[in-house]
């Protein structure tokens, strides 16, 4: 896996893409985004172009959202 950070949705219009999107906008920084889709199976980078800072609190708010199991970050 290359460095950034992953998460797992269902796809980009479930409400965890919405909730997920809200946390990632506030934390704009260097590291890129990977979104894997589990109902195609796809990996994409962002396709908002986003960067992040994976900052404890972003990451935290993350998991509580959309759950721990679905927000990796790779260093």
């Amino acid at each position: 896996m290359r460095r950034g950070l992953y998460l797992r949705l269902p796809d980009d219009s479930c409400r965890e893409y919405v909730r997920a999107m809200q946390v990632v906008d506030v934390f704009d920084g260097p590291e890129h985004l990977y979104i894997k889709f589990t109902k195609s199976g796809t990996i994409v980078m962002d396709p908002g172009a986003r960067r992040v800072d994976p900052a404890p609190v972003m990451l935290q708010e993350l998991c509580r959202r959309i759950g721990s199991e679905n927000v990796v970050f790779v260093e």
